[in-house]
């Protein structure tokens, strides 16, 4: 259960945010949050993954305050989420298994575990096909590029330089979460 009651977040230099934010979303319930430029989506990922704090109300996820969960503990909390984003972070000079695989190296995962585990994610979403290239070269759209390409072919989803589209950088993201969350 997710519950935000009477949560209002502003920032000094814009006029997104949230004002009295109160919803109630009970556990396997499938939500879509859409809106305007502006209308507080970010904001409310970024108060719910506690990037930032509310200026006022409560969160809880389940019987959990938000409010009290401590700076060390930030990273286990975190770990209950996978958001997939098109603006997907990435180590641009690293390969794109090399950025699947970091939370288990991170967490000090053997090698052999690691190298096993990046090839089992990156055939299961998809892109087994690019682990080894560096991210740059195939997730380096500049904006405009790539726009009317649908994020669901998969098949014809490189440019004539090798590049892909947000289909295949979320599909890395998911990888990547994949791994942040089962270890």
């Amino acid at each position: 259960m997710i519950h935000f009651e009477n949560v209002s977040k502003s920032y000094p230099s814009s006029k997104g945010g949230v004002r009295n934010l109160s919803l109630h979303i009970c556990a396997g319930e499938f939500v879509y949050i859409i809106g305007e430029s502006g209308a507080g989506k970010s904001t409310l990922i970024n108060l719910l993954i506690k990037n930032i704090d509310p200026d006022a109300g409560k969160i809880r996820l389940s019987h959990l305050d938000l409010s009290e969960i401590l700076p060390e503990e930030l990273a286990h909390y975190r770990r209950n989420f996978g958001i997939i984003s098109p603006k997907v972070g990435m180590l641009m000079d690293q390969t794109v298994s090399q950025n699947v695989a970091l939370p288990l190296r991170v967490r000090g995962e053997k090698a052999w575990v690691v190298r096993e585990a990046v090839d089992s994610m990156l055939g299961s979403v998809g892109i087994k096909e690019i682990a080894n290239k560096k991210s740059k070269a195939y997730f380096g759209w500049r904006v405009g590029e790539g726009c009317d390409r649908s994020c669901t072919d998969y098949q014809s989803a490189s440019d004539s330089r090798g590049r892909t589209d947000g289909g295949a950088r979320q599909r890395h993201c998911v990888g990547h979460h994949q791994f942040a969350r089962a270890f």
